[in-house]
């Protein structure tokens, strides 16, 4: 697979989350693809350093949007991604964007993320996450916001 298609594979994937596609997602992942938290979501969400398993992985940020009953965070269909750059090569590509959405409780979220994808073949088998976490706990964690917790299968 050229880096072209992994790119678009990286893109597509971001688009099924803010769309809330949990069957693309788990399509676009390994079976056993594993998701790399930051140590911050484990401090303040309880998140395990490593989500393992496409259907888990998608699961876990479906639910984020109130999918499967869930605690969510943010509001389905108010999310949006900007992509600054896409960089690819060999195996990895890695996506400077920046995240738009809303809150359970209304409030404006608009934070930069690195998202770096590990390919296997044609689909992510390692997916790393990299955003300014003092400021989503500043947002997701106001004293009249929901309080998020890790939630697996």
């Amino acid at each position: 697979m050229d880096t072209d298609s992994r790119k678009d594979i990286a893109v597509a994937f971001l688009d099924a989350h803010a769309q809330v596609d949990q069957d693309t997602m788990s399509t676009l992942l390994a079976p056993e693809a594993r998701f790399h938290s930051m140590k911050s979501a484990g401090v303040w969400a309880g998140m395990p350093a490593i989500i393992t398993g496409a259907s888990t992985i998608a699961g876990m940020l479906a639910s984020r949007h109130g999918a499967n009953g869930g605690p969510a965070i943010w509001q389905a269909g108010h999310t949006s991604w900007e992509h600054h750059l896409i960089i690819a090569e060999g195996d990895y590509v890695v996506v400077h964007t920046t995240r738009r959405s809303l809150t359970v409780d209304g409030a404006d979220y608009e934070n930069p993320y690195v998202c770096i994808f590990h390919f296997e073949g044609s689909q992510i088998i390692d997916l790393w996450e990299y955003l300014d976490s003092a400021y989503a706990h500043s947002i997701i964690r106001r004293p009249e916001a929901t309080t998020p917790t890790w939630r697996g299968e």
